[in-house]
């Protein structure tokens, strides 16, 4: 029997491309500000704590791209 999973649900969770470039963009500027140490070691400890924190990562990148409205 074939796998009958819900694709629109797996396609909903992951970035699209544009936020994937824009993501990209925001993480040079804060690895060379030095803000990226900070905030991996933020998400290592949310990481420990349960086991939402991808889903929760995804979303704060959406907010924070579209918060700095990064362009490319």
């Amino acid at each position: 029997m074939p796998e009958t999973r819900d694709k629109t649900r797996d396609t909903n969770k992951r970035l699209t491309s544009d936020e994937v470039k824009e993501r990209n963009v925001l993480l040079k500027k804060m690895d060379e500000n030095g803000d990226y140490i900070r905030i991996k070691h933020d998400l290592y400890a949310k990481l420990l704590q349960d086991d939402a924190w991808r889903e929760r990562m995804l979303q704060q990148t959406r907010e924070c791209v579209h918060r700095r409205g990064l362009g490319l």
